[in-house]
């Protein structure tokens, strides 16, 4: 049996709140889907249509309820295109590189596993006195990883992958938190394969945001690859649930060309002939936020809640 022949994983699914297992809820933005799964465009910056989206009366926490099923998900992960991500890939570099000194502030050196490490970039952006790891799903991007010959890259979901305990000084998680079918699992996962006083990096879309809070149901963010919107509160709840110690957030700031984000926004014919000097003027790479990605810091600590 095919994974499109089973009618079962077709259908949406309805969920408990992965924070506080409560299944009472307000509807915070209905559904604007309108294609099924299958025939949906799926592209790494996602889709802007999304199921319906709900927020917890008992904690807050905001996820997508009822969902597309996980493993529709994994299948269509799995064969995304990375073109137009790696189009911009000296500039994700340097957004990477700019978070170093930070980063080892707190993990200097030693074992670092990337989870949803695209085609690299960040493990790449890592001295070499880290050994490097990474989870991938997507088959073209986990290539790419390989090849670059940066450490071992694993394509699997974080769900099947299987780390002796205690093996990583950090993990990171940039941008994958929202598309993970239970986050607290997922967070439980990390906690035993890091070792103790080990760090975890979070990037993830901020729905507490002022910018989420005055585009309201206009905010980018709200697409159908994610499956939860965090806010610092929310996301602070679930670390302390599983014993994580937050130490630092602040908000992460990408770094594009002027050409590339012009093109983004369509206000530039992606193959447009344009004179050096203007090529000059859309080659300059400039930082860009709106203050809707929080950057979490989380030292993992002994468990005493379990």
């Amino acid at each position: 049996m095919t994974l499109f022949s089973d009618a079962s994983l077709a259908q949406q699914e309805t969920i408990q709140c992965d924070l506080c297992a409560h299944d009472d809820y307000v509807v915070l933005y209905p559904s604007t889907v309108c294609r099924d799964l299958i025939s949906s465009e799926f592209t790494v910056f996602g889709e802007f249509e999304h199921t319906q989206i709900v927020r917890c009366k008992h904690c807050q926490l905001v996820y997508a309820n009822p969902r597309d099923h996980p493993q529709f998900l994994h299948h269509n992960y799995q064969r995304m295109p990375i073109d137009e991500y790696l189009s911009e890939e000296s500039s994700r570099e340097w957004a990477f590189t700019a978070t170093l000194q930070r980063i080892q502030r707190y993990v200097p050196y030693g074992r670092v596993l990337d989870v949803g490490c695209s085609a690299g970039l960040f493990l790449k952006s890592l001295p070499e006195r880290y050994e490097r790891y990474g989870l991938e799903l997507g088959h073209e991007s986990a290539a790419i990883a390989r090849s670059r010959g940066i450490g071992t890259i694993l394509e699997q979901p974080l769900e099947e992958a299987d780390f002796n305990p205690e093996t990583f000084d950090l993990v990171t998680m940039w941008d994958v938190l929202e598309h993970l079918p239970s986050p607290r699992r997922a967070l439980q996962r990390v906690w035993k394969w890091l070792r103790p006083g080990g760090h975890l990096l979070i990037v993830t879309p901020d729905i507490g945001s002022l910018t989420a809070r005055l585009l309201g149901p206009r905010w980018p963010h709200l697409i159908r690859q994610h499956l939860y919107y965090f806010s610092f509160h929310t996301l602070h709840q679930l670390l302390n649930q599983l014993d994580y110690q937050p130490v630092w957030r602040g908000y992460w700031i990408r770094y594009f060309t002027f050409g590339y984000l012009l093109r983004r926004s369509h206000l530039l014919p992606s193959e447009a002939a344009l004179p050096s000097q203007v090529e000059r003027l859309l080659s300059l790479r400039i930082p860009v936020t709106l203050r809707d990605d929080m950057f979490v810091i989380a030292t993992k600590l002994p468990h005493v809640n379990k």
